[in-house]
């Protein structure tokens, strides 16, 4: 089953993360986003298309949003995923780690428990 996320730059939905059933990324802009006056790339590696880009450019964009090894793994053990499991920590808290490039659970906003992310981190 295909599982996608909504990404939003800055405060404006600019596409869709999908999870494969095979596990491939995909990133695909929105077409509104598109059409919008004055669109931004989130990425030099993505630039503005209407064609998906593949896992070989999705991949290392994504899992650079996410925080360094140490603290991925501490992070991916205590919510039970691989540390390079980089979409499912993007599922789970992906609107915590990048103030200009954020992922929501596919038409829908999930809440955060600092206090958890404070004891992971130690915030």
């Amino acid at each position: 089953m295909t599982r996608a996320l909504d990404v939003y730059f800055r405060d404006t939905k600019a596409g869709v993360l999908s999870r494969l059933d095979d596990g491939l990324l995909t990133f695909a802009y929105d077409s509104a986003y598109l059409l919008d006056q004055r669109p931004r790339a989130i990425s030099f590696s993505m630039p503005l298309q209407e064609k998906p880009f593949g896992d070989q450019v999705v991949r290392p964009f994504f899992s650079g949003l996410l925080p360094d090894e140490g603290a991925r793994q501490r992070l991916a053990g205590a919510l039970g995923l691989s540390s390079g499991n980089a979409f499912g920590l993007l599922e789970i808290i992906g609107v915590a780690w990048h103030l200009t490039v954020r992922m929501r659970p596919f038409r829908q906003v999930m809440a955060l428990n600092l206090r958890f992310f404070g004891a992971i981190f130690g915030t």
